[in-house]
């Protein structure tokens, strides 16, 4: 068990969780050079846990430009504390998320499956809300600067099949006509 894995939850929703996440927000609205932006980190697994992001660009957009500005978005929470409200949203999310999944058989049967398949103590569900409401913006910055790293990441860059009829470059934030 990480003692690191309620932050890193934390982080994960702040960065990738959903279309008002840091991630979104700035890739996709701010400086419009994705149409998607997100990423994952699940605390439940066997061995060390997998962080990972991804981001679909816009076309003309590099995959090199859109690893930068990807990078650039991570790193600045390695910085710059996260405000009150962002990690309030974010708990808010996560906790909802958390006890809408109970509400189901399904949702229950996986949760208690995944936790007996890796031995995880049942007290994890009676203080998964307590342990999320507890992290604070200082342990954020801390598990980003921590886990967060290039000395640690795999890059992948996808490219469509086949060659496009004709290339097609932009400036990053203008549109492709």
């Amino acid at each position: 068990k990480n003692p690191d894995q309620y932050p890193l939850t934390v982080l994960s929703a702040l960065l990738s969780g959903g279309r008002s996440s840091i991630l979104y927000r700035k890739m996709v609205y701010e400086h419009p050079m994705a149409v998607d932006a997100e990423g994952s980190y699940d605390p439940l697994t066997q061995g060390p846990s997998l962080f990972y992001f991804y981001a679909q660009g816009m076309p003309g957009t590099t995959p090199p430009f859109l690893k930068k500005e990807l990078s650039s978005v991570i790193n600045s929470l390695k910085v710059h504390p996260v405000s009150q409200s962002a990690l309030d949203r974010a708990k808010k999310g996560l906790v909802s998320e958390f006890l809408m999944n109970q509400e189901s058989t399904f949702g229950m049967g996986m949760l208690l499956g995944q936790m007996a398949t890796l031995g995880v103590p049942m007290d994890y569900l009676d203080d998964y809300v307590k342990n999320i409401q507890a992290v604070t913006p200082g342990e954020i910055t801390r598990v980003a600067q921590k886990y967060l790293n290039s000395h640690s990441e795999t890059i992948g860059y996808l490219y469509p099949a086949g060659k496009p009829k004709r290339p097609v470059f932009r400036k990053p934030g203008s549109l492709v006509r």
